[in-house]
């Protein structure tokens, strides 16, 4: 694990890349500077706990590694408070029913809250509950993520905005986990939610990081935070993909998925019932709306939402990506586009704005063949980063 100024990370990641001569540093704007550092982050970054074994015994390691952070956060939780509230009203039968639908196809991941539930001592149907946030009631709140990305002539590279609610941004923790299915991995943590809801990457090469897609309803089906957690033990491409688009879903969700091996990078677009797989090549662009024209046509049916946030912060990048006169190739000028802070409260870089709480809460960048993850800790546009290696 290595912590670095923007500077040098730059610098290190253009020499990785090719040999190229580093160009000049590409600095934020004046209106990016105003920003005040979120406090909540920590000066040291966010800590980083490694757990093991079966999947109850890695949700209670999490809970006794992490516990202090996981109770403080669900202490002010507004999520947390909405869903406990649902559950104690009129969707008690509703989570059972998810429950079971879960642990028939990935029961691994149910047994991981089993085991956080019961190291906490909250009752499992709080901690699942939570777990299913996207789902319950399409809670208010949609924060999103930004994504950009390339992939050709053998190189590839990943960097993803990762946004959230700002009570999120001081209780945010990174996981090292060894399970026994012997693929480790490696993900960026929100409190008291499974591994693969924030960027992973694993021992196998395989890194993913999701997009966030508004629906106007529900489905019966697998919770879509199950089906990312599950991605994390995948062998290859095909395994990931397999579980991405398994049948039975109960929410939207887009994958990034890339095999860092491989140098290949896959976006793939779900819905309940249907799904889009498209392998880039060349540039690569996702907020939090359907952009697959596959899944576009279908999109009156599914009646899935393009949220103001997300358009947004779509046509700052996309306007920023026709202004350079090329989709950027580099982790430097996809690290510049998304610390930009045009369009605020609804930027790429988001930074909480009066009633407005949404916040990117770190950035991931992700390149082949490297099997590591560059995190920077809060907002990328402060340059506070650390690299982590399997």
């Amino acid at each position: 694990m290595i912590k670095q100024t923007r500077r040098k990370f730059i610098s290190f990641s253009i020499k990785s890349l090719a040999g190229l001569s580093i160009p000049p540093l590409l600095s934020c704007t004046a209106q990016q500077t105003s920003f005040k550092r979120d406090p909540g982050v920590p000066e040291e970054g966010y800590p980083l706990f490694e757990v093991g074994g079966s999947h109850k015994e890695i949700g209670k390691q999490t809970a006794h590694v992490a516990g202090d952070i996981i109770k403080r956060h669900l202490q002010s939780s507004p999520d947390f408070n909405k869903c406990v509230n649902y559950l104690k009203k009129n969707g008690k039968q509703k989570l059972i029913q998810m429950a079971e639908n879960a642990r028939a196809v990935f029961p691994g991941p149910v047994a991981e809250i089993e085991g956080l539930a019961e190291g906490l001592g909250i009752p499992f149907l709080e901690v699942f509950a939570l777990n299913c946030k996207p789902e319950i009631g399409l809670l208010t709140g949609a924060y999103g993520c930004s994504t950009l990305g390339w992939c050709k002539g053998g190189r590839m590279v990943l960097a993803h905005n990762e946004d959230g609610h700002i009570s999120d941004s001081g209780n945010m923790f990174l996981l090292k986990v060894t399970p026994a299915s012997g693929v480790k991995f490696l993900s960026f943590m929100y409190p008291c939610l499974l591994p693969g809801v924030g960027p992973a990457i694993n021992s196998c090469g395989i890194a993913q990081t999701t997009n966030y897609i508004h629906p106007r309803r529900v489905f019966d089906g697998i919770p879509r935070y199950f089906i990312g957690r599950a991605i994390l033990e995948s062998k290859d491409l095909k395994q990931a993909v397999a579980i991405a688009t398994v049948n039975g879903r109960a929410f939207p969700c887009h994958h990034n998925i890339a095999s860092l091996k491989e140098a290949r990078l896959l976006s793939i677009e779900t819905f309940p019932g249907r799904h889009h797989v498209s392998e880039v090549q060349g540039g690569h662009l996702h907020t939090n709306h359907f952009v697959h024209p596959e899944m576009i046509v279908s999109n009156s049916n599914n009646r899935c939402v393009p949220y103001e946030s997300s358009t947004t912060r779509y046509r700052v990048l996309s306007k920023a990506i026709k202004a350079a006169g090329h989709h950027p190739t580099k982790a430097d000028e996809m690290l510049k586009l998304l610390s930009l802070h045009e369009g605020s409260p609804y930027s790429p870089c988001r930074h909480p704005k009066g009633r407005i709480r949404g916040v990117t809460l770190g950035t991931a960048i992700f390149e082949a063949p490297e099997l590591a993850m560059t995190l920077f800790h809060g907002n990328p546009c402060f340059g506070h980063w650390k690299r982590y290696e399997l």
